[in-house]
């Protein structure tokens, strides 16, 4: 299921358009629009940095979320942040599909990457 929606070509650095070996799924992709940037979350199991201390139910929540149709309309500040996470298409998947990215994530080797979720470009 991760690799159906595509969840390592986001959540991996690039570099010249490959993947930079090591990388996987920790995250650190600059997403820029308008001098504003958002990045992609790191989602290994690191307990500092990922997704390590975040529950299978929690996971599935953070998607679950945006099932109903006020949440997937939010109001955006003019000069507020915003992420390019496609929640209101993801959350479509079902709790099974959602947690079997959640279990197969957690195979993933921990890589320490803290990331600053906006900056400026």
């Amino acid at each position: 299921m991760a690799n159906a929606v595509g969840c390592i070509d986001c959540h991996t650095k690039l570099e010249k358009g490959q993947i930079m070996p090591g990388t996987e799924f920790a995250g650190g992709f600059k997403f820029c629009v308008n001098g504003k940037c958002s990045t992609s979350a790191n989602i290994t199991p690191d307990k500092e940095t990922g997704i390590g201390l975040l529950t299978k139910e929690a996971f599935i929540e953070k998607f679950a979320f945006y099932r109903n149709d006020a949440s997937k309309n939010i109001l955006v500040e003019k000069d507020g942040n915003n992420t390019i996470m496609p929640w209101a298409r993801l959350c479509d998947l079902t709790d099974e599909d959602l947690g079997a990215i959640y279990e197969y994530l957690r195979t993933m080797p921990p890589i320490v990457n803290k990331v600053e979720k906006f900056s400026k470009q």
